[in-house]
């Protein structure tokens, strides 16, 4: 009997140390690590240095970097998303579990003069779960491991949306900024156009299109700050702050990249690199290791063993081992095979599709920064400086009067929409290139000697000085 109780004993216990415990802070420092190899640093922080460090960023006007780091703080997706790693760890904690072990009790009165009652206690627990334990504890951390690459890879697609918003801002400011000035410029022109017509020297159809050209110029003012507007409205929700609060960002756009982009690298890198990709392919393995494990365990049936202690009414004591076996006769779980097979086909296939679509998306974006970065070089190798001598000979031919103040104007006027055009594809490229980066699994930011130099509005934009001569000559 002795032995029976060691034996009984040092099953218990090793089924209690096979168990699995929670995993560490629920996979929050290996979702760290993984982000921290695409230069994404996720420092923590209490939760009372949050007030204090968010103020300290908004201090400054934002940059990408700054508003990045702001983002992995404020966002409420991200924190719905690291939220749901609580979940993936308790799966694993379940799946590496037995199930708790069955303790039974019974006390029968024997009708019987004299005879004591008839007690039965029994302690009973899974050998089934015992069984598979260590193939369910493998296939919970495999899925958990899939469950982190697949979150770390949600957050870098937050923070992908990030850049384009940011981006998407930035160009809207300095857009709003060429429209409001080409507004005033044209302002300038309808009232000159309005003393030219009151001293008998323009007709009324001209001075009726140099109000129209104001108007139009107000409408596109109009139409630039409600951009602004709906690009703020973008980046303050994903950087979870108030609108209409006074936090801002450097507007500055730079100049494409001096390096040349390697496309059969970034599709060799995208193939390792993409997080949401690995995980894909880690959930087929899983599902494939899981069937093949039920495959022989649908005809193990369940299994419980235990010990059974029965005293009986003349005071006999009786102890023993129990064994319990379910049958696999009606039903041998033929649904769970077929339901597990159907997961794992649907899975190839999504790793497949995800394949196809990431190469897509990699090349895609290639010739779309590419194609930005022509019109960039377009804009300013050709077109800007065509526009620019184009202003410089009417305002030549001004002066000596072979041309009307109102044609300077205009040629003024198409030099600033020339400047649109290169924030346009400066915006373009970036947000191109950002997705591009982040197709191919790359990490988020650059090293600033990758950098040329940035495009700045407003040492483009100087005093009206050249429309207000222009005015006070013609008073």
């Amino acid at each position: 009997m002795n032995r029976i109780k060691k034996l009984s004993l040092v099953g218990f216990i090793f089924i209690v140390m096979g168990c699995t415990s929670i995993p560490k802070d629920n996979g929050m420092s290996d979702v760290a690590d993984l982000l921290a190899q695409k230069n994404v640093i996720t420092s923590a922080h209490k939760s009372d240095a949050l007030e204090s460090l968010t103020q300290s960023l908004l201090s400054q006007p934002l940059s990408i970097s700054t508003a990045i780091q702001l983002a992995l703080i404020n966002n409420a997706e991200l924190h719905k998303t690291y939220a749901s790693l609580g979940i993936a760890a308790a799966e694993v904690y379940e799946a590496g579990r037995i199930r708790n072990p069955i303790f039974s009790f019974s006390q029968l009165d024997s009708n019987q003069p004299g005879e004591r009652d008839l007690i039965t206690l029994s302690f009973i627990t899974s050998l089934s779960d015992l069984i598979t334990l260590p193939a369910r504890k493998q296939f919970a951390e495999s899925q958990f491991a899939a469950m982190k690459q697949s979150i770390a890879a949600d957050v870098l697609h937050i923070l992908n949306q990030v850049q384009r918003s940011y981006y998407n801002y930035a160009a809207a400011l300095q857009i709003q900024a060429l429209k409001t000035h080409q507004y005033q410029t044209a302002t300038l022109s309808s009232r000159l156009a309005q003393r030219y017509y009151h001293a008998g020297n323009m007709s009324q159809r001209e001075l009726s299109e140099e109000s129209a050209k104001a108007s139009y110029a107000l409408f596109e003012s109009f139409d630039a700050t409600e951009n602004v507007l709906s690009a703020r409205k973008n980046l303050a929700n994903i950087l979870g702050l108030p609108m209409d609060a006074s936090w801002q960002i450097t507007s500055n756009l730079r100049l494409p990249l001096n390096t040349e982009i390697d496309i059969k690298s970034l599709n060799a890198t995208a193939t390792k690199s993409r997080l949401d990709l690995v995980a894909s392919m880690s959930k087929v393995d899983r599902l494939a290791k899981q069937l093949g494990m039920t495959k022989w365990s649908r005809y193990l049936g369940d299994l419980d063993i235990g010990i059974e202690r029965e005293r009986e009414t003349d005071g006999a004591k009786l102890t023993g081992p129990v064994f319990e076996w379910e049958l696999p006769i009606f039903t041998q779980h033929t649904d769970k095979k077929l339901r597990q097979s159907s997961e794992l086909k649907t899975a190839i296939l999504d790793v497949r599709q995800l394949s196809y679509e990431i190469n897509n998306e990699v090349y895609t974006n290639y010739l779309m920064t590419n194609h930005a970065r022509a019109l960039v070089n377009e804009y300013q190798q050709n077109f800007i400086p065509t526009q620019s001598n184009i202003v410089a000979r009417a305002q030549e031919e001004e002066n000596f009067m072979l041309i009307g103040t109102f044609e300077l104007l205009d040629t003024k006027q198409e030099e600033y929409e020339s400047y649109v055009g290169l924030i346009k594809a400066l915006r373009d490229y970036w947000i191109a290139y950002s997705n591009l980066m982040h197709a191919a699994g790359n990490s988020l930011s650059l090293p600033s000697s990758e950098y040329s130099d940035s495009f700045n509005v407003q040492n483009i934009i100087n005093d009206v000085s050249l429309e207000q001569n222009n005015v006070h000559n013609h008073h």
